[in-house]
């Protein structure tokens, strides 16, 4: 089976033309939706995020009949690999395609940051809120930051942005988009309550 913790691995692996018959095991939902738009015949989504599409795989496929083979970035969450090999399976990561972290914020994120116009943040992983605060700072926007409401897919996310002082630091209750954009819509509802700077 093919293994996939992004769309971009996904677009990456199709470059490979790959047996598009093969099962694949994405990690949530918008992985799984670009799998099916490029052809994938068979995908299973794991709606969570590295731990749940290791279980995901683990209770669904046997070792017996063949390695697992996850196309990957250069940087990855979670212990993927390493999970699996521990659970009898032979797992070939792959790197197919490198994230780098833009250096700057664009002319007109800054103003938009500035003005008010930007209010709303979304992040979805730890290395992307770590380099969204790198940047505020190289802009001098850190006192602009208390305008701002963020909203993380995950407590490990949040752990990265709380040394900013933001207007309002929401995390999803469950680390799926889904879940990241019902926290946007209804707040109060969906958000885990009391996030703190030593929550474990």
């Amino acid at each position: 089976a093919f293994l996939a913790t992004s769309s971009n691995g996904i677009e990456a692996l199709c470059n490979y033309k790959p047996d598009l018959r093969i099962p694949l095991y994405a990690v949530g939902n918008a992985t799984a939706a670009a799998a099916r738009e490029l052809g994938f015949q068979q995908v299973h989504s794991a709606d969570g995020n590295v731990n749940v599409l290791a279980k995901l795989a683990t209770d669904s496929l046997d070792p017996e009949n063949g390695p697992l083979y996850h196309a990957a970035g250069s940087v990855q969450a979670g212990n993927l690999k390493e999970t699996l090999e521990k659970a009898g399976f032979e797992c070939r990561r792959e790197i197919l395609y490198e994230t780098k972290p833009i250096k700057s914020f664009s002319p007109e994120t800054i103003a938009g940051i500035k003005g008010g116009e930007i209010n709303t943040v979304l992040l979805y992983s730890p290395r992307t809120a770590e380099t969204f605060v790198n940047l505020l700072r190289k802009s001098r926007l850190v006192r602009a930051a208390k305008q701002l409401t963020v909203i993380c897919l995950s407590s490990a996310v949040a752990e990265k942005i709380i040394d900013i002082n933001w207007l309002e630091l929401r995390v999803a209750k469950l680390p799926t988009q889904e879940s990241l954009l019902e926290t946007l819509s209804d707040p109060d509802k969906n958000s885990l309550p009391n996030f703190e700077k030593n929550t474990n």
